[in-house]
């Protein structure tokens, strides 16, 4: 593509550029909407692309991004340990150029402005696995008992400060047979600053949306989808449950009932 432009590091390391922008590509940008950051190191004069994560939960996904941007860059992301969080990072001035370029995204702190590229939106299939990318990322998957003794009844859901893009998901679920409900514009305090934030929200609430969304989008990341194998299993997922507590309630080596006998 005659807008990128590559970097003597990037010819040497064999970075390429895909020809079109497929499932896997539209899959990575939801990755960035959620986790990742686009930014120029202005003292190094580097362009960067940062994924962040939870430690616990997201250091396997984070491999299967590695893997993703591999495949279509030829390019593997770099791993930062934190501690209780961890970094995935890209230092590629072809890569940057792709994505802010070609697909219009936005460098340094993501705003109200930030939108999903049309070309993603405009089309089902891409916009499927754009929503995997973002929702691995940046949406739970929870239960609530309800009127019942275990956590049964599922939900789906995220929060932003960006009620443009809630609106553009929102609708484009509707089209494809999903029931959305939304909140917009919702004040929420945060803690940590002592101020309140503007946040709009999407649901996907019940039995109907998961099943729906497994079977057209799915999960990649692990700290979801064990929560709806061992919800699928046995009927209820107990909260506030590692990915590893998960992991072994689906080998039968842990029952998910001692947490309600503590």
């Amino acid at each position: 593509m005659s807008n990128i432009s590559f970097s003597k590091s990037d010819s040497k390391r064999h970075v390429r550029i895909p020809n079109d922008i497929d499932g896997d590509i539209s899959e990575l940008v939801g990755v960035i909407f959620g986790d990742g950051c686009l930014f120029e190191h202005k003292a190094s004069n580097k362009t960067i692309i940062d994924i962040s994560g939870d430690k616990d939960g997201d250091e396997e996904f984070h491999k299967f991004i590695s893997r993703l941007f591999h495949k279509k860059f030829g390019i593997r992301l770099i791993s930062y340990d934190y501690g209780t969080w961890v970094q995935s990072r890209i230092h590629s001035k072809a890569v940057f150029s792709y994505f802010t370029k070609t697909l219009n995204l936005k460098t340094g702190n993501k705003n109200n402005s930030l939108e999903i590229p049309k070309l993603i939106l405009e089309n089902d299939l891409k916009f499927l696995r754009f929503m995997r990318g973002f929702a691995d990322t940046d949406f739970c998957l929870t239960f609530q008992k309800r009127s019942r003794k275990r956590h049964y009844y599922p939900i789906i859901k995220t929060a932003v400060n960006n009620r443009k893009l809630i609106e553009q998901i929102a609708k484009k679920l509707l089209d494809l047979g999903f029931k959305v409900h939304t909140e917009y514009d919702r004040l929420d305090y945060d803690k940590r600053s002592g101020k309140y934030y503007k946040k709009s929200y999407l649901f996907l609430n019940g039995k109907d949306n998961l099943l729906k969304w497994i079977h057209r989008i799915g999960f990649k990341n692990g700290k979801h989808m064990t929560k709806y194998q061992v919800w699928k299993k046995f009927g209820f997922c107990p909260p506030k449950t590692t990915l590893e507590q998960r992991k072994l309630i689906l080998q039968n080596s842990f029952d998910p009932e001692s947490f309600y006998n503590q």
